[in-house]
């Protein structure tokens, strides 16, 4: 759990969600081999699986 209140975002998540960056990512995943909380990013859905498969988050 994060050490704030969930529905209390910070100024950089507000400005994160008003000004995204561009991108040509559609699909995450959490790592969960890593388990620290990072994620593998994918453009197509074929490479979304590959990155299941691979890291083993849903």
């Amino acid at each position: 759990m994060p050490p704030g209140p969930i529905t209390n975002p910070g100024l950089a998540s507000i400005e994160a969600v008003a000004n995204p960056a561009a991108t040509a990512y559609y699909y995450f995943v959490a790592d969960a081999v890593k388990g620290d909380g990072s994620h593998a990013f994918a453009v197509t859905f074929a490479d979304h699986e590959r990155n299941i498969a691979t890291v083993g988050g849903q």
